[in-house]
């Protein structure tokens, strides 16, 4: 449960951040952007990719991995050659 409290407040603040950083840069060259919300996804996007990553090693237990292994997949079976009737 804390979790998921985690992960909606980093969201939230990830979100108000993202805002403020493209408010910055639009301030800077003194005019709003005309693909504001393309600079915004990259900006959000980058960040939460850091920001998941981190809570995730954060809430992983020690010596715990992730499903990065292979796992063993089952072979198909041979069905014999059936002739059609």
């Amino acid at each position: 449960m804390l979790e998921i409290i985690v992960y909606t407040l980093a969201g939230i603040i990830l979100y108000l951040a993202s805002d403020q950083i493209v408010l910055v840069i639009e301030k800077r060259l003194g005019k709003r952007l005309q693909y504001r919300s393309l600079l915004f996804f990259a900006i959000i996007s980058v960040l939460a990719l850091i920001t998941f990553n981190v809570i995730s090693q954060y809430f992983t237990p020690q010596g715990a991995q992730h499903s990065q292994t292979k796992q063993p997949t089952k072979q198909p079976t041979k069905q014999p050659y059936q002739a059609a009737e």
